[in-house]
């Protein structure tokens, strides 16, 4: 499997998975060509960055969608045939603005599974002025609509080594119990 874009940011882009059989040629039966173009709700922005595999075969892909200068986290679950599945947000695919609208943009570069079939998107997020730029974590549950469950502000993190440089390690705070 491999996830990416298709088009250009400039003028407009969808999400874009492909899944190949051992060999290197497409796997027709996923979306019967082995590729599936995603956007969501005619964005004009729609990049996929990252894509994990559930163990019952269906696939979570995180990224962004929006327009221009307003990006938000997105992420969607496909069937194993590569069909949205639709038991999951809604028509499969769901959105979240830490912001709440404005010019701000939030990036979802990281998805992980948990237990029961819960979704984390981890990237950054950043108010319409661009001055705050935030580290972001959101929990989804299973099948959940709106999403967020735990959305985790800087004080809740523990960096080290702190100051970092090239990279850092992230504890959590006893605060948000135990990541299942």
């Amino acid at each position: 499997m491999v996830g990416g874009m298709v088009g250009a940011i400039s003028t407009g882009a969808d999400m874009m998975i492909c899944r190949y059989h051992s060999d290197g040629i497409f796997d027709h039966s996923f979306d019967q060509d082995g590729k599936l173009n995603l956007s969501f709700d005619g964005n004009e922005v729609n990049v996929c960055y990252d894509l994990s595999l559930q163990s019952d075969g269906k696939i979570v892909v995180a990224g962004v969608t929006g327009e221009n200068l307003k990006l938000d986290f997105a992420h969607a679950r496909i069937n194993a045939g590569g069909v949205l599945d639709e038991d999951y947000g809604i028509n499969g695919k769901v959105v979240t603005d830490f912001n709440g609208g404005g010019n701000s943009n939030d990036l979802a570069f990281s998805v992980s599974l948990g237990k029961n079939n819960s979704v984390y998107l981890c990237g950054r997020s950043w108010d319409e002025k661009g001055s705050t730029n935030n580290f972001a974590v959101v929990r989804y549950e299973g099948n959940s609509t709106s999403g967020i469950l735990r959305n985790s502000s800087k004080s809740l993190f523990h960096l080290y080594p702190n100051p970092c440089r090239d990279y850092f390690e992230i504890q959590l705070s006893a605060l948000l119990g135990p990541i299942e």
